[in-house]
């Protein structure tokens, strides 16, 4: 079985003509988690960014698009090296799969937030992307909001060979696969480990026969 999928942008945080970044505020992010999934019937939600203050309306949200059936994956944050203790949410909301950074040499990169909001980690430095500057083309760049995409990828090529996979059984696969480094067990800094997309398709075929 081929795998695939469809790409849904959903803007809350957007730039005047000046450069200046347009935040469309909570209620901005709330309306884009509801419209992906009422009008757009998203699977997966990938939230690369976050808020730094738990917010009933943002956590009504996350509840909401949960009951549907979708998978929540958020940025655990980049403000370690300067404020270590500030916790993001969505990340931070115990059934949303929040992600940090770690480097090529698979440590936890020094921006990366090390909390209970750290789900598991992915690669998340140097990433190649495409540079908000059309003449740029691709650039490399960091943060665990490309660490977020990188779990979203693996969520969504699970789906596309099981579709029935619910958010308690793609955490059990991040639980149960990850590469466990830093203290035995979970973390903050690691959280369960380092996303390991070979370990989980083998945990998948072997649990689901696929």
């Amino acid at each position: 079985m081929g795998s695939h999928a469809e790409l849904v942008p959903l803007v809350w945080i957007s730039k005047y003509p000046s450069g200046v970044l347009a935040n469309g505020g909570i209620s901005a992010l709330c309306s884009a988690i509801k419209d992906a999934v009422d009008i757009y019937g998203c699977r997966i939600i990938n939230v690369s960014s976050g808020i730094s203050s738990d917010d009933e309306a943002l956590r009504e949200a996350v509840e909401y698009a949960e009951e549907k059936g979708v998978i929540v994956i958020s940025a655990a944050g980049n403000s370690n090296q300067y404020a270590p203790d500030k916790i993001f949410y969505p990340a931070a909301y115990e059934t949303v799969v929040g992600v940090g950074s770690v480097n090529e040499d698979m440590c936890v990169s020094d921006f990366s937030q090390r909390n209970s909001g750290v789900t598991v980690t992915a690669p998340g430095e140097k990433v190649y992307s495409i540079s908000a500057d059309p003449s740029k083309g691709f650039v490399q760049i960091s943060g665990t909001s490309y660490s977020a995409a990188y779990v979203s990828g693996f969520a969504a090529l699970l789906l596309s060979k099981y579709p029935e996979m619910s958010l308690a059984e793609f955490r059990q696969i991040l639980i149960e696969t990850s590469q466990d480094l830093g203290e035995k067990g979970y973390d903050s800094a690691y959280g369960y480990g380092i996303v390991s997309v070979s370990d989980g398709l083998e945990y998948c075929k072997e649990k689901m026969g696929k």
